[in-house]
Parts: C-alpha cells; structure tokens; sequence
C-alpha cells in the first residue's frame, strides 16, 4: 500500500525544517512574471548539484548542534529580479536578477513613461531627453520595457551576488560581493563560496562565521570574487 498523503506531507514538513541548507526561490518563476529577469530555477538546480558535489549537507548535517535542529545551518535565497520576493538580502548568499539599460536620447520623445512607472524616482525629463541618477536607479529594466520609442533599451542581464545576510537578534542587510554575473560565472563564484564555507566547517566555524571570514577583502579577493 503507498504511504498516505498526510505521511507524505509529515515527511516534508520534517525534512524541511531539519535539512540544514534551505533554498528559497521565487514565485515568478512558476507563473511567468513579467518582471523576471533571470530563471531562478535554472540556478536553483546548480546550487543543489554543487551541495552533492561537494557534499556540504552531509558535512553540516553531522556537525549540526542539537538545538540548531529547527533552524537551517545555511540559507540561500534566488530572486528573479531586484523586487526581491525571495528575500535575497536576508539570506545567508542571496541572488537577484539585474540590467544594465543603454540609452538612445536621440528617440526620446518626452513622453514620460520611464519616469512615470519607475518606482524609484530615479528617471527626470529634461528639455533634451532624459537623466537617470544611478545612485537611485535598482537595474530593474522597468523603464525600458515601457518606453514606445527605443530611447531605453535593455542591453544585457546579469546576476548580482550578495552574503551574510540575516534575521534574528542582529538582523544584516547581505554584502553585495559581486555583480552583473553570467549562470556561469555565478555557479562558479558559489563553488568557491561553498568550498571555503565547507573548509571553514572543519576547521571549527559555523557558516556565519565562515561567511563573516569571506566578507573580509582578502578572502574575497583569495577566491577571486569581484567586489565591484
């Protein structure tokens, strides 16, 4: 006889809050959203085929204290865009999908529906075009998908990649260590980063503790992660 549907369930409820790495991505990618910049499960399945590779469960697993039983020793968080619904920047290692937009003053028209839709007020008409204060601007590519004209347009997307985020009783923003990431050059800075958390590990440290020895300048620039 198969295992009931309430074993089912009770099965997944455990191993959900023993497992001691969490992945956590967005909704968006399950339902098309408009807003999504990059595939979070895409890079999801990575990260689950480096955990094997390398195999951190298991190594967390038999080093994890009694009453960390109901917390993940490693939380890692893949948000599709820099509306963050998966909550990258409170995440152990976080990832956000981002643009970079070129721009073509020359069609711009004035219309104003890049500032009209960009949440961030960071788009101003001006007589001759358009300004975009960047120290406003998230990449999220908003304006570009709205403007009729070709005056913004989206030329590349990239990953942005961030650690030592956290709640708890001193909650941290994540250090964002490296941007504009291809897949590619994103699974490879996480091997990096998951190999110096393991080698952490058996030297005595827990993750926080390895990720605060990674957000040091020297290790980043050790294990080759930019830090533009």
């Amino acid at each position: 006889m198969g295992e009931s549907l309430v074993g089912r369930l009770a099965k997944r409820l455990i191993s959900q809050v023993t497992d001691p790495i969490k992945i956590e991505v967005c909704r968006g990618c399950l339902f098309g959203c408009p807003k999504g910049i990059i595939e979070p499960k895409d890079l999801e399945m990575e990260i689950l085929d480096l955990v094997d590779q390398l195999g951190l469960e298991e190594e967390l697993k038999e080093h994890l204290p009694d009453e960390s039983v109901f917390h993940p020793t490693l939380c890692i968080s893949i948000s599709g865009c820099v509306n963050g619904c998966s909550r990258p920047y409170i995440k152990d290692i976080g990832l956000e999908g981002i643009v970079s937009l070129r721009k073509n003053q020359e069609k711009c028209n004035n219309c104003g529906a890049c500032s009209e839709v960009c949440q961030e007020k960071a788009i101003h008409l001006e007589k001759d075009g358009f300004i975009i204060n960047s120290q406003k601007c998230l990449s999220c590519g908003e304006c570009a998908r709205v403007c009729p004209n070709g005056a913004l347009i989206i030329e590349k997307s990239g990953i942005n990649l961030m650690v030592g985020g956290k709640l708890g009783r001193h909650p941290q923003i994540g250090h964002p260590i490296a941007n504009f990431l291809t897949k590619d050059q994103a699974v490879q800075k996480l091997r990096q980063i998951l190999a110096f958390i393991l080698q952490e590990h058996r030297q005595g440290h827990n993750v926080e503790d390895a990720l605060k020895l990674l957000e040091g300048s020297n290790q980043i620039t050790s294990i080759g992660i930019s830090t533009q």
